[in-house]
Parts: structure tokens; C-alpha cells; sequence
């Protein structure tokens, strides 16, 4: 059904291009079936599925996050997505670093070319 989940990072974060509020954060390092994470909690929060395909509460609190994972949500318009990486301790989600120009790596199926427009885009020119 779902192929992501959904993402809330504690403090929230702002965009590195325009420095406007971010939200609906998603990504596709957890379970991936519409589970909401909260930042500071060792299980998911919640689960936005319909009622009689959600997990049992027990099932539900079982679950938990890998040591590094990545989430995403869209602003400025772009075709970019603002990304963090974040990483849990003790199985509960500890730590987002929002990604700028200065943190910012290649990803392995980017083109150098896109990669350095993408690096553009997170320096605020051509934005």
C-alpha cells in the first residue's frame, strides 16, 4: 500500500534555500507502510492507513527506525528535495542534520552535472 513513511523531525526544520518552515517530511529507510515517526520516540506515532489494515498497538510499538536514514519533503518549487540525514540511539530517533551546500555528497545515481546544480540550487543561485 504505502511506500514510504512519514517523518517529524523535533525541532522542526527550516529550508537551507529560503529558510521557510518545512514539513510533510517522508522517507524510505523504515518499514515503508505509511508509519508517522516522531523525533524523540523509539516507535512510530501513528499510522495512516484505514482502520482494519492498521497494525495492533503491540505490533505497532515494536517496530524501530535503522542507525542512519534519510528523509525528504519539497519546497521552493524546485525539482529538488530538501533532504536530512538523521540517525537514532538506543533504537530512538536522536539526530537530523538538514543537508546544505557545505554537507551536501553525490548521491550514486546523480550525474556530476545535476549533483552541482543541485549544489546551486542549495547556495540560493539560480533559486
Amino acid at each position: 500500500m504505502g511506500l514510504f513513511d512519514e517523518y517529524i523531525p523535533d525541532p522542526p526544520l527550516d529550508c537551507p534555500v529560503c529558510g521557510s518552515p518545512l514539513n510533510r517530511w517522508q522517507g524510505k529507510d523504515g518499514p515503508n507502510a505509511l508509519m508517522v515517526w516522531r523525533q524523540g520516540c523509539a516507535g512510530p506515532v501513528d499510522q495512516r492507513v484505514p482502520e482494519e489494515l492498521r497494525l495492533d498497538p503491540g505490533e505497532l510499538a515494536k517496530l524501530r527506525l535503522p542507525g542512519q536514514f534519510t528523509i525528504y519533503t519539497q519546497c521552493c518549487g524546485g525539482r529538488f528535495f530538501v533532504e536530512a540525514r538523521c540517525r537514532t540511539e538506543d533504537g530512538i530517533w536522536a539526530q537530523t542534520d538538514l543537508m546544505t551546500a557545505e554537507n551536501a555528497v553525490q548521491k550514486t545515481r546523480e550525474s556530476r552535472g545535476d549533483f552541482e546544480a543541485r549544489l546551486r540550487w542549495l547556495r540560493g543561485v539560480n533559486h
